[in-house]
């Protein structure tokens, strides 16, 4: 089942003041259907916001469900590629034109790009780390340069260890990707969502916190802390790029 997330846009004042004299937070949220699943203004943003309640912070958030991130490439040998009816690339675009509705003219102080995805390529056995690394540092890099900001700042959610019951060895493959890619690209962090709940019953919740997830997909408790880590991550990014401890 294909889930399209619409775009969130959220403003957040502490004091009324005008915008324009606020220091301005972009975050662009993107990914499949667990990503759609986060609630960004109620459990991303109030941390970011209680961190520095004189800022403002805007909210660009598009995901769809079940979606490989060659939706997202922008990748040359891409080109023209198609799953389903979407070409490579599509999604890429309705993510900058997010953005631009999100900013409505504005320059950010500080541009956060916040990715949830990789459980489609997880479970198909054709998956390398090498094409996964590959095609999310293409749309990193890609977006900074049509963003024209090479400040952007990435968090990379890894997928959970829902595969290691299973022996799925793409899914490691994607996971090993993104901590690669997080660790190897500047002003990139990765963040562990190995300890969050899923599946549907109250034993399956509890196993998954303290072994591999039941689900592919988060419960609201897992969805959750996801954001509440991508805050941290976030807050964490700000902090460095104002030099303060």
């Amino acid at each position: 089942m294909i889930l399209i997330c619409l775009l969130i846009v959220s403003a957040w004042c502490a004091d009324g003041a005008p915008a324009a004299q606020k220091t301005l937070h972009l975050l662009i949220c993107s990914g499949q259907s667990n990503m759609g699943g986060i609630d960004v203004p109620k459990t991303v943003v109030p941390p970011i916001q209680a961190a520095f309640p004189q800022d403002e912070i805007v909210v660009a958030k598009f995901a769809v469900g079940g979606m490989p991130i060659l939706c997202w490439s922008k990748l040359p040998e891409d080109a023209g590629k198609t799953i389903g009816s979407v070409v490579a690339g599509t999604y890429h675009d309705s993510l900058i034109a997010a953005v631009t509705k999100a900013l409505a003219g504005r320059r950010p102080d500080t541009l956060h790009f916040l990715w949830l995805q990789g459980e489609t390529e997880g479970r198909n056995p054709t998956i390398t780390q090498p094409y996964y690394e590959k095609e999310l540092e293409s749309l990193i890099t890609t977006l900074r340069k049509d963003l024209a900001r090479d400040d952007l700042f990435t968090v990379i959610a890894r997928i959970s260890d829902h595969g290691a019951s299973r022996q799925l060895k793409a899914w490691e493959a994607v996971r090993a990707a993104q901590v690669a890619v997080a660790e190897r690209l500047p002003r990139s962090r990765w963040i562990d969502t190995d300890d969050t709940s899923s599946g549907k019953t109250d034993e399956q919740k509890k196993a998954s916190i303290t072994g591999p997830n039941a689900d592919v997909h988060y419960d609201s408790d897992g969805t959750a802390l996801i954001g509440k880590r991508f805050a941290e991550a976030v807050i964490a990014q700000i902090k460095e790029s104002a030099g303060k401890p």
